[in-house]
């Protein structure tokens, strides 16, 4: 999704261009991609409201799809936005949906209970020279979640007087899966999305929230942090084992503690890059 020209007009809505396919796993590594060409129509311009309208109708399409092309495994969808770097911390988890014209109220979208609802880079696809170090990162992510030390991932809380090349030389004396920000990715001074292209880093959280006197700084990192509620079941080493095994899950209830009497919840605001290199359209593909 890209955001279009806006019009002359100063009240009308933000528009976008609308690009739509769905992704199928042939493999871990493997992944078939199709067009969905009926729900959104070529780079015809929507506001916010037609797109979440629609949405159902691109939920229906996608089952249809599947079913056409004989997909017959169990199905649990997960949706990815792809975005350039101005719509990163659009709220595009908080937009609603009808699922059906039986639902009294519509559902928030990061609370739907889809596999994950996260967002992806656009600019990350034209940054070839940087696509083998993503790919060793996110299989040793994949391959060892259960394992993942505190040490393997840089904090939020970590970041306040770091910048890229602090975090660089970090990651050259470990191997660095992940990082939280404190704050949007777009209004940092001290650290950009280039550092997390240049290591290959597959995983970030930040908060949106622009409230200068809200700090989601502990609520960004409990998140990532070792569970320790169970702390006599855990075995030898695992006590600062990542939650990564869980964390789609974890996002999905932060997002739905948030309720609209606590509006600077961090669940309102809640960033989440997951970026898998294999599950990917080219370039070429992705008409944006």
């Amino acid at each position: 999704m890209k955001k279009v020209s806006s019009q002359s007009n100063n009240s009308e809505s933000e528009k976008f261009s609308v690009d739509t396919k769905v992704s199928i796993p042939q493999s871990s590594t493997d992944y078939q991609q199709e067009n969905l060409l009926e729900t959104f129509q070529g780079n015809a311009p929507y506001t916010q409201t037609e797109i979440e309208e629609k949405i159902p109708n691109l939920l229906e399409e996608c089952y249809q799809k599947l079913e056409e092309i004989g997909f017959k495994q169990d199905v649990h969808l997960a949706i990815e936005w792809v975005f350039d770097d101005d719509l990163f911390s659009l709220d595009v988890d908080c937009w609603k949906f009808k699922e059906d014209e039986f639902c009294r109220q519509p559902k928030r979208i990061g609370c739907a209970s889809f596999a994950s609802v996260h967002i992806r880079s656009y600019r990350r696809l034209k940054r070839k020279r940087c696509l083998d170090i993503w790919k060793k990162k996110w299989d040793w992510l994949t391959e060892n979640a259960n394992k993942m030390k505190i040490n393997n991932y840089i904090f939020a809380s970590q970041t306040n007087d770091r910048n890229d090349n602090d975090l660089k030389v970090m990651e050259s004396q470990q191997m660095i899966i992940g990082i939280n920000l404190p704050t949007d990715l777009l209004r940092l001074e001290n650290i950009s999305y280039e550092f997390i292209i240049e290591t290959g880093i597959p995983l970030a959280l930040w908060s949106r929230c622009q409230n200068s006197a809200v700090n989601h700084t502990s609520d960004l990192d409990e998140l990532i942090k070792p569970k320790k509620d169970n702390e006599e079941n855990l075995k030898d080493g695992e006590d600062n084992v990542l939650n990564l095994e869980n964390l789609t899950k974890s996002v999905e209830v932060k997002r739905l503690e948030a309720t609209e009497e606590e509006p600077f919840h961090l669940g309102h605001h809640l960033c989440f890059l997951w970026e898998n290199p294999y599950n990917y359209p080219t370039s070429k593909k992705l008409k944006l």
